[in-house]
């Protein structure tokens, strides 16, 4: 009888062992693919957090746009961007009628500082002929035609997407640095940059990339002629070309690209005598 006890005794420690490793394993296993999922979720999260950002500050831009002659000659006009990081947009940018980049200029837009995905602050450019201070007059159509934009946007295949349309303006979430930006602060820290505006945080090509021939860092397309779209770099009068294609780590390119056409800005048309 004895033995039988002791017998069964190990039986059931060893049982006992035997349940608390297949937990173990159990949680291992859950544990692991959960980190998964999170990882995946983060990774899907992305997009959905740019095009987030990209709305809010789209909206902001058109909000700008319906009141803008309040503070400038007439309805209808974009903010100059942010040349520090401060959200605050530049009082001038450029010679007239030049298409200019920078930050965004949240704060001036009455909105929260706006991140990517990577939590980067949003670039953003303006066409010369919708900037304050320009001495265009704009036209909202039919007859005569809109005033166009002077961005034009290419896809992967340089293809150019809404071939009819140039755009007024573009919103631009960084991403990632990649090897050769430098993102380094000089001067007095920002909430996005520095107060220096040379400094290189501040500079464009060290948050944006070149893909397809197309340099979204100052708005060039290597294959354009003379005179043509994409030929002269920010800040110029010529159209200017930006690229919006998935990103591609491999060839180092991250830019998620978002714009203002003239389609969405038919409540301001609409508000011009």
């Amino acid at each position: 009888m004895t033995r039988l006890l002791k017998s069964s005794s190990k039986n059931n420690q060893r049982g006992a062992v035997l349940i608390i490793m297949a937990a173990f394993l159990v949680v291992g296993a859950a544990s692991f693919l959960l980190t998964g999922i999170s990882q995946n979720r983060i990774l899907l999260d992305r997009p959905i957090k740019n095009a987030a950002v990209f709305s809010i500050a789209k909206e902001a831009l058109i909000g700008f746009a319906l009141t803008s002659d309040q503070i400038s000659t007439q309805l209808g006009l974009l903010p100059c961007p942010d040349l520090t990081g401060d959200g605050i947009a530049a009082s001038t940018c450029g010679n007239n009628n030049q298409s200019v980049s920078g930050w965004l200029p949240w704060q001036t837009l009455g909105i929260a500082p706006t991140r990517d995905a990577s939590g980067n602050c949003l670039r953003y450019a303006v066409s010369g002929n919708y900037k304050i201070g320009t001495t265009a007059t704009l036209q909202k159509g039919p007859m005569p035609p809109r005033t166009p934009g002077q961005f034009v946007i290419h896809d992967q295949n340089n293809n150019a997407i809404g071939s009819s349309t140039f755009m007024l303006a573009l919103i631009l979430a960084p991403g990632k640095s990649f090897s050769g930006q430098n993102r380094a602060l000089t001067g007095t820290t920002t909430t996005c940059g520095s107060t220096l505006p040379g400094a290189p945080i501040n500079l464009s090509n060290n948050h944006l990339e070149s893909f397809s021939n197309v340099n979204n860092a100052d708005g060039t397309w290597s294959l354009a002629g003379g005179g043509l779209p994409g030929s002269l770099p920010l800040p110029t009068a010529i159209e200017s070309v930006f690229i919006g294609a998935p990103k591609n780590i491999a060839a180092g390119f991250n830019d998620a690209i978002s714009w203002v056409s003239p389609d969405d800005f038919s409540s301001v048309y609409n508000r011009m005598p």
